[in-house]
């Protein structure tokens, strides 16, 4: 659901744009379209508001990978302008998972998951956190990339059940555990690895019995392994 407001059309999508852009570090036209449907008709009116605010110095557009562009805030830090390469892997893989036609989810900004989770927050914790609307009781996930490609699904599959070991070691999340209220959600590229992650999950399931779903993201492997010019 989103707020009625009384601002113009194009304001809305303005206002859409620009907070989803604080929200998620960086947007497309396309996921920008998937998640304010309710906005955008189709991707290219997404992308004359994106070109729109670039234009006019508030977001800045480069490059995600071949023919493709990304936008994102511009820092007022100018040193700090631009994305590292890893810093777009992981918040494109968030976006990509959050914008899924099929799914409700969002992604906690630092602001609200010191708000809602003050028992939680800590300063320096990775935020790769969501909150996924779909079942009746809302379900907070930590969102787990894998940035190694083809490499050996094993090693995905350790990182993941380490952050499940992580957080039930930690109090402050024990009132999710408690409600089964939490998960861990690996998002790798590769559908051959996404299947051997989930066949291993099968064999040796997750400590407690935490869910670990796998999400296939086919796009990050153009930013983890891109193509020569």
């Amino acid at each position: 659901m989103h707020a009625t407001s009384t601002h113009t059309p194009k304001q809305q999508q303005i206002d859409a744009a620009t907070g989803l852009s604080e929200r998620y570090k960086l947007l497309t036209a396309a996921t920008l379209c998937q998640l304010r449907s309710d906005l955008f008709s189709d991707a290219l009116s997404a992308e004359s508001v994106l070109k729109q605010l670039s234009r006019d110095g508030i977001l800045r557009e480069s490059s995600l990978y071949r023919n493709h562009s990304c936008f994102h805030a511009v820092s007022s830090n100018p040193e700090q302008d631009d994305l590292s390469e890893t810093a777009k892997i992981r918040s494109y893989a968030m976006l990509a998972v959050c914008a899924s036609q099929t799914a409700s989810r969002t992604k906690l900004t630092q602001k609200e998951f010191r708000q809602y989770f003050s028992d939680v927050y800590r300063s320096g914790l990775a935020l790769n956190y969501y909150i996924d609307f779909a079942p009746s009781d809302p379900v907070l996930g930590f969102l787990r990339v894998d940035t190694g490609g083809a490499a050996r699904w094993d090693r995905i599959v350790a990182k993941a059940q380490s952050d499940v070991r992580k957080h039930r070691l930690d109090p402050s999340f024990e009132r999710f555990l408690k409600r089964r209220a939490f998960e861990v959600r690996i998002v790798t590229a590769l559908p051959q690895k996404a299947d051997r992650v989930r066949r291993a999950l099968i064999d040796k399931p997750s400590p407690g019995g935490v869910p670990i779903h796998v999400s296939i993201v086919p796009e990050l492997l153009n930013l983890i392994a891109p193509l020569p010019s």
